[in-house]
């Protein structure tokens, strides 16, 4: 039976043991995949459990499911470490579960423009710069470098945000997903920095997805803004577009 760690979904702790077996060959390229229920009755797992976990290797590519024919391996591991489907603030506050923080620093600095404009404040003003390496469950590789930026503030503890061991937990508890209003992230390709190619292993200015987020409260002011990098390959967005009906 899985042991599930507490943060960890149970259908995630099912989708990496299946998706490790893919990538040792235990299930090969064009091979027919296990059922549902003889997945569930191998791992003890409910039903529910199982389609979540291969909704999750179909989305990675992994696997292909045909209704009549089955379910069958089409590649071998996976094009992207890690896909995120998002229609809403719901799913970034899932995003944040599935996913850990590892700080590598937190510091004083001015905004520069692009953090600036991102926080609503002047150029040049204070900011705290909380550093970090973000990793998927399970996966030692780094998926991105996340950057989240603060202006102190009233409310705000700055001394958290700059203390190495509460900087990670202070900093997310800014983003209470109960108290937000929206979010505006913007996504743009640009050439990996070399600070962040070297804490990630790529080339310095190898294609990057920066992802741009600025957080706002119920009454609009910004909360703080991150500033996500994501080397290529490792890291995909999938959402799905609807037409909106008549009333």
């Amino acid at each position: 039976m899985i042991k599930t760690p507490r943060a960890t979904p149970r259908y995630q702790t099912l989708a990496n043991d299946l998706l490790a077996k893919i990538e040792s060959g235990a299930y090969a390229m064009g091979s027919q995949f296990p059922t549902e229920f003889e997945i569930s009755a191998d791992y003890q797992v409910s039903r529910h459990t199982v389609r979540a976990a291969l909704a999750r290797l179909h989305s990675l590519g992994l696997i292909q499911r045909r209704p009549g024919a089955g379910t069958h391996v089409t590649a071998p591991v996976p094009p992207m470490r890690y896909q995120q489907e998002v229609s809403g603030i719901d799913d970034l506050l899932q995003f944040g579960r599935v996913t850990r923080l590892e700080l590598q620093r937190s510091e004083r600095l001015p905004a520069m423009l692009e953090v600036a404009q991102a926080l609503g404040v002047r150029t040049g003003a204070e900011i705290i710069r909380v550093f970090c390496l973000r990793f998927a469950v399970d996966v030692e590789e780094p998926i991105c470098t996340t950057e989240i930026l603060v202006r102190p503030a009233r409310g705000i503890s700055a001394a958290a945000l700059l203390n190495p061991e509460t900087a990670v937990d202070s900093a997310l508890k800014l983003l209470d997903f109960t108290r937000m209003g929206h979010v505006d992230q913007t996504f743009d390709a640009i050439g990996m920095p070399a600070e962040q190619a070297g804490l990630l292993g790529v080339k310095t200015d190898s294609p990057t997805l920066r992802v741009v987020r600025s957080y706002h409260a119920l009454e609009g002011r910004i909360v703080c803004s991150t500033f996500s990098l994501h080397p290529a390959g490792r890291f995909a967005y999938s959402m799905r577009l609807a037409r909106r009906t008549a009333a």
